[in-house]
């Protein structure tokens, strides 16, 4: 019977284990960055020569509150946790470690709140009129009311994509690709959507393929900074995750006009993601509460003001005991009525005789 031989390498170091870990795997390029950002921190907290058989737990949870105490957000601490977790997992894979240091490290949420912004759309507005051309002013539009994931979503748009006499959009999506039929998605061609791809058909140049030219399209182009910049020209404070808070602001829009599900299959998440991520509460709910329902207003406000009056006639009277009349006694037996019946020998059962 043969023999299986495992190899334990356990000189192995942290650049060493991410040297290995990401060249095993493939990965979208956001992906990507999120790891090396990680490895960056992880590198720079325990040195890149640190041996991660050295690493104990105690050490672990040292990187955490290292982590927080240096300013960084909950979210990104937590995402970094994660990212430590799925090395050193591998790291147990290829036996070169035993056990996890990072296995009991709670990641905690990377929910942050604090960054979620609802736009309005006067401040919506303003920046379009900032925008330096029409291909600046449909990556908003697209983003801020039809929901697509920028720069990703925008990019992949073909004319094709576009039905015009249906009124829908395909929507290609590499973040979700990865799951069963949820390569594309349709949204509608929403008022806003429809009219500036119109123009921006109109412009194209003939036997274009891409909606969006190659200037916007090839790698390395910041659309982040350029549009804190249009922002700032509009006169307005960028707010923090500019391009997640334009779709996160088109869903909690439309969630107040279509059920959530419809709502979430439109821009590809889940009501879970949605409700953590995207959904804001905005100043005009607020406003909105302080009015009454349409078409109770005047009954409500009647019965609110004129309660019902009580069904009673006359207003109660104490009882006033009436001393002549005599009180109840208790009724009492004597006990000679009572009779004694002896139980038969032979039991309670009926006799079987």
């Amino acid at each position: 019977m043969a023999c299986r031989v495992y190899f334990t390498h356990t000189r192995i170091s942290l650049n060493g284990l991410f040297e290995r870990y990401l060249g095993s795997i493939t990965v979208k390029p956001s992906t990507e960055r999120n790891y090396k950002a990680a490895r960056f921190y992880l590198e720079e907290h325990f040195g890149k020569d640190r041996m991660i058989a050295s690493i104990s737990p105690s050490d672990a949870e040292g990187f955490k509150r290292a982590m927080r105490d240096s300013g960084l957000a909950q979210a990104t601490t937590s995402k970094f946790i994660k990212v430590a977790r799925q090395v050193f997992r591998r790291a147990i894979k290829l036996k070169f470690i035993s056990e996890s240091p990072f296995a009991d490290v709670s990641a905690g949420s990377q929910t942050n709140s604090s960054r979620l912004r609802f736009v309005p759309r006067d401040h919506i507005a303003r920046v379009l009129d900032a925008c330096p051309g029409n291909e600046w002013r449909l990556l908003i539009v697209l983003s801020r009311f039809g929901g697509l994931r920028c720069p990703s979503e925008h990019m992949a748009l073909r004319w094709q994509d576009i039905d015009w006499a249906r009124g829908r959009l395909t929507v290609t999506s590499s973040k979700t690709e990865a799951h069963a039929n949820r390569e594309t998605r349709q949204i509608p061609l929403f008022p806003e959507v429809g009219a500036c791809l119109r123009q921006a058909f109109e412009e194209a140049p003939e036997g274009s393929e891409f909606v969006f030219s190659d200037r916007y399209r090839r790698a390395g182009v910041n659309l982040g900074t350029q549009l804190k910049r249009i922002i700032r020209r509009a006169g307005l404070e960028p707010w923090p995750r500019s391009w997640h808070n334009l779709r996160a602001s088109c869903q909690t829009e439309l969630s107040e006009r279509f059920p959530i599900h419809v709502v979430c299959h439109w821009l590809g998440n889940t009501t879970t993601v949605a409700t953590q991520h995207y959904l804001s509460v905005r100043e005009t709910d607020f406003s909105a509460a302080l009015k009454p329902h349409p078409g109770t207003e005047h009954a409500l406000q009647n019965a609110l003001q004129y309660p019902p009056e009580s069904a009673r006639k006359e207003p109660k009277q104490p009882t006033v005991k009436n001393e002549k009349e005599p009180d109840f006694q208790a009724l009492s037996y004597s006990c000679e009525t009572v009779r004694f019946v002896q139980v038969p020998p032979e039991g309670l059962e009926p006799s079987t005789r």
